[in-house]
């Protein structure tokens, strides 16, 4: 059964498949892909309609990450399709770059792929232009970047898409400027893992979600070429999003390397071709490729999440970005996951008083070490680099954080008990955390005769913006987390707002 349409207000919380890009420096042959049953296209709407193709809902079942599995399944998914025939499990640990004694000047670009510069590559150009099947071209190109890490595809593309989306970061980049750049990509994994690493679809994704973008997913075993085919034609007439981003197995297409990202950014009817972005351009330049290609190399086992790979449908999220507060380097989702059900588990056993409440809370809280995934971004903050009226913001959004009864409560528990005393300096950031955690935590206290100190109640703007933004984070990296979702995917996302 179909699902609704793509374009779909507010977050997403699929859990998606998993993915990263390393570079190896020998030939895999082409032949991959699985032969995957076909169901009939879905109808497009006519052009300039705005209305996308439905697709099937993307799964909420969580998805294992096993960074270090040795598992020779080679199958793609829960429906019994084929098995990837041929692919199995391509190694996903690759050197990060040639020997000292070894260079590369790029790669000569294998069929079918089509340089988009070749004179062949501009006339498909031209008469896709005149098809309509262009306009997602021009807001992508004009914030084209080539990745400047050899595992960063995942992130320029990110980068790339949220520019073209229009997305304010609501921080700077350098001088006055608020710009996405790469570097500034590190609310759920550190940029010393990506370099090494690469990111998954499921780190890319949370990624997204926590920089003001809305993500949906979609792995090769979910949906039919068909399907791709729609996504594809139909972003490629969107102007302001949403746009596609590929995540595909280059050996599968007869390139050099693995896993990898790049954005999509046009389709050809005539010849069936999707324009490829290629964020690579030290190795080979943007291209276009056979639709058919380009979905068969999503279904190569990714070994990280034994799962094939796919898509992602991104779009400007209705969320407004952080003002002041931001998670910074938080990688450690099982934590974020533990400190959730430690604090549900407490909540739901009865206190001698509302300071005991408050204090055992705080402890759990503290004891997490959490408290430094909030705070280093504010550590960093200079409120003379932002504009005045950013400025006028963060200084009403304190004084509203400071008004709450949680504030007073998390301060006397300082002032009270010495074991406390270090989070003396760090009182906002606290308060914001224990907020921005999912309301699932505090339903618990809604019933509770000692807990009139927890955020429950009504918040003015810009306070609830504010919670809003860090709560998406938080979400955001707690969802990568396999198995243990119950306390984050079991909440509706309307539910995201309560008590606010």
């Amino acid at each position: 059964a179909r699902g609704p349409p793509l374009r779909q207000g507010g977050e997403q919380l699929q859990q998606t498949n998993q993915h990263h890009e390393h570079h190896h420096h020998h030939h895999h042959g082409p032949g991959c892909g699985c032969a995957a049953p076909q169901c009939p296209a879905p109808v497009l709407d006519p052009p300039g309609s705005g209305t996308l193709v439905p697709l099937p809902e993307p799964s909420l079942a969580a998805e294992p990450d096993r960074s270090s599995s040795t598992t020779s399944s080679s199958t793609c998914g829960a429906r019994n399709r084929p098995s990837c025939t041929g692919v199995s499990h391509e190694a996903s640990s690759e050197p990060r770059g040639p020997p000292a004694s070894a260079s590369f000047y790029r790669r000569a670009l294998p069929a079918p792929a089509i340089p988009f510069s070749s004179a062949q590559g501009r006339k498909l150009f031209a008469e896709a232009l005149a098809n309509g099947d262009m306009a997602s071209y021009f807001p992508l190109s004009e914030h084209f970047r080539t990745q400047n890490e050899p595992a960063y595809c995942g992130l320029t593309s990110l980068t790339i898409i949220l520019n073209a989306l229009g997305v304010d970061p609501g921080r700077v980049w350098k001088g006055p400027w608020r710009w996405f750049h790469e570097d500034m990509l590190n609310c759920c994994t550190p940029l010393d893992t990506v370099k090494e690493h690469g990111v998954t679809v499921a780190e890319l994704a949370s990624l997204a979600r926590c920089n003001g973008a809305t993500a949906r997913s979609y792995r090769h075993d979910e949906t039919t070429e068909d399907q791709f085919r729609a996504a594809v034609r139909t972003m490629s007439r969107q102007e302001s999003g949403p746009f596609l981003l590929a995540a595909y197995s280059r050996s599968c297409l007869g390139q050099t390397g693995s896993g990898h990202f790049s954005p999509v950014a046009g389709y050809h009817a005539k010849s069936d071709m999707a324009l490829v972005l290629d964020t690579a351009t030290f190795k080979y330049p943007p291209h276009w490729l056979p639709v058919s290609a380009l979905f068969n190399a999503m279904a190569k086992v990714d070994p990280r999440s034994d799962r094939c790979r796919g898509w992602l449908l991104l779009d400007k999220s209705p969320v407004k970005p952080p003002l002041y507060f931001m998670l910074d380097n938080s990688g450690r989702a099982d934590d974020w996951v533990l400190l959730i059900n430690a604090l549900e588990e407490r909540l739901s056993r009865p206190a001698a008083s509302e300071a005991d409440l408050v204090e055992a809370v705080m402890q759990i809280v503290q004891e997490s070490d959490l408290l430094p995934d909030l705070s280093n971004y504010v550590e960093r903050f200079r409120i003379y680099e932002v504009a005045e009226g950013h400025r006028r913001q963060v200084d009403e959004m304190l004084a509203q954080l400071r008004a709450t009864p949680t504030f007073a409560a998390v301060q006397a528990a300082v002032r009270r008990s010495p074991q406390f005393a270090s989070l003396a300096t760090k009182l906002d950031v606290f308060t914001m955390l224990l907020f921005a955690l999912p309301p699932r935590v505090w339903h618990r206290a809604a019933d509770c005769a000692h807990c009139g100190a927890f955020p429950t109640l009504p918040l003015p703007e810009p306070l609830r913006s504010e919670i809003l933004a860090v709560r998406g984070q938080i979400q955001a990296v707690a969802l990568v987390v396999p198995d243990r979702l119950s306390p984050l995917a079991s909440v509706p996302a309307c539910d995201r707002h309560a008590h606010l």
